[in-house]
């Protein structure tokens, strides 16, 4: 693994710099305005070299199972949709409908929801003909997600390894060992772009742009449906690790349809945005203090499945949502008072 890995590096490290000064001279870039803090036009091809770091590990490694590797074909798929939208800017519904052709596409190749689990109490929650279109929601709403988050340097991508990371640990706990070294290939590339995006040790900075954004929110959410579907693993602990991207997304739509605001315009209502704001914090301890957080959130959701059982962390899960919309709403309206 580590002669992979090392190849692995080798071959991201060069994709960036040389797709970095292609950006310049075709200016794929993403320039200031006054809704933007960055001060220099940056390349966002974060997404792109992460897809084809994805596509080179499909290569490098023989992956076992037949769902995985088209998650990833489909996952550079969708991230070619996002390029199209990082340069032309296209509308939500044309977005929503070029997202969901890989998704639709997916789904069809068997990769769906025919339940959301079985619960102690009530036991089985079957889906029955609405299985497909369950599944497809829930995979635009993840994808969706993930793009809301991206604005800070470092969070989204800090994120996706944070929430890989505990799937890494729940498959090791269901005893799914093969699955679990495999999450190391998904955290890597991610891993090494978070290096350019936070100009560690002075690397030209790459954003991730909507390409990598929705491929990050593509892979996560199919990768949770096919731990369950393929390998059973329980649902209602899986739901844990994007628990604070999944509330502030639900959260952020909520309070703004209850103001009479566009859920589609862009703004500074989310929670990193609303936490900065309060707390005054840099980037790096608002990263820190965000990847704590959904740390905590995902910590409380394994011990509350493994001591309490299933229902018990649906029902947690539930409950915390409403507690962070309660917090939320308490924010918004201190900075605004």
């Amino acid at each position: 693994m580590l002669a992979n890995l090392f190849i692995l590096f080798l071959l991201q490290i060069s994709i960036l710099i040389l797709l970095n000064k292609f950006a310049y001279k075709l200016d794929f870039l993403d320039h200031p305005n006054k809704r933007k803090t960055h001060m220099q036009p940056t390349p966002y091809i974060g997404g792109l070299t992460i897809s084809i770091s994805y596509l080179f590990i499909t290569y490098l490694i023989n992956i076992e199972s037949f769902f995985i590797n088209l998650i990833i074909f489909y996952g550079i798929l969708i991230s070619l949709v996002g390029i199209i939208d990082d340069k032309f800017d296209i509308n939500p519904i044309s977005k929503l409908i070029l997202q969901s052709i890989p998704v639709c596409i997916l789904i069809s190749k068997g990769l769906y929801l025919n339940d959301i689990g079985e619960y102690e109490i009530i036991g089985k929650i079957y889906l029955g003909n609405y299985n497909l279109i369950f599944t497809f929601l829930c995979s635009l709403l993840i994808i969706n997600a993930f793009n809301y988050l991206d604005g800070v340097d470092g969070l989204l991508s800090s994120l996706f390894i944070n929430i890989c990371s505990s799937f890494m640990i729940l498959c090791y706990l269901f005893d799914e060992l093969y699955m679990s070294q495999l999450f190391i290939y998904f955290i890597f590339p991610v891993f090494i772009f978070f290096l350019f995006n936070i100009s560690f040790l002075k690397l030209p900075k790459i954003f991730l742009g909507d390409s990598g954004s929705t491929l990050l929110g593509f892979l996560t959410g199919f990768l949770m449906i096919f731990l369950y579907s393929k390998l059973n693993i329980d649902p209602s602990v899986l739901i844990w690790p994007v628990g604070l991207i999944i509330y502030d997304f639900l959260s952020t739509n909520i309070l703004r349809i209850l103001k009479k605001k566009n859920i589609f315009s862009s703004g500074t209502d989310h929670i990193h945005h609303q936490i900065s704001k309060k707390f005054n914090l840099n980037v790096f301890k608002l990263n820190l203090l965000i990847n704590i957080l959904n740390y905590l959130i995902t910590l409380l959701g394994i011990v509350i499945y493994f001591s309490l059982g299933s229902f018990f962390s649906l029902v947690g899960f539930i409950l915390l949502f409403f507690l962070y919309l309660y917090y939320k709403l308490y924010l918004v309206n201190k900075i605004s008072s």
